[in-house]
């Protein structure tokens, strides 16, 4: 039997765990089958951090507590284009330097990521990077950290989408 003060915390799990919607706007509450970067509207399995992204939920309401989450999904691609964005302004513009400092060796293979980003894109690893470069970079990169097997993770749609809010 539950004591009385548990049960509304009970509820309010059960709650959200039952609750319906696009599988893009599920928290870390959603579908645990799913990859954690989706369940986090994080396609970018971008780590708590002090940046003030457009969106995000704020860290003592986080439940995942290593990666950020965000409110919806357009959230979550509109701070991997900024970060990538800003990679690329600051001298990091290549797919190389890039994944060299999104995913240091300390924690991933790193030599292993750039490949799969320039060979799933076409573009060499050390060839400089443009605009139009982005979307198929970060759609790789997204592929990469929520599985393969995943199809298109990053629609055109959702990137343009993300990128006008």
């Amino acid at each position: 039997m539950l004591k009385k003060e548990y049960i509304l915390p009970a509820i309010i799990v059960l709650f959200l765990l039952t609750q319906k919607g696009s599988e893009r706007d599920k928290s870390f509450f959603g579908d645990m089958s799913k990859p954690r970067g989706i369940r986090n509207n994080n396609p970018g399995n971008l780590k708590i951090s002090s940046s003030d992204w457009r969106g995000k939920i704020p860290v003592q309401n986080n439940t995942d507590g290593v990666f950020e989450q965000f409110q919806n999904w357009y959230y979550g691609v509109r701070a991997m284009w900024r970060l990538i964005s800003n990679y690329i302004q600051s001298g990091n513009n290549t797919i190389a330097k890039i994944v060299s400092r999104y995913a240091p060796t300390s924690e991933n293979n790193t030599n292993t990521y750039i490949n799969y980003v320039s060979s799933f894109t076409g573009i060499n690893p050390n060839e400089n990077l443009s605009g139009r470069d982005l979307y198929p970079v970060i759609d790789a990169m997204a592929r990469l950290e929520n599985g393969t097997q995943l199809g298109e993770v990053i629609s055109r749609a959702d990137y343009e989408k993300a990128m006008q809010i």
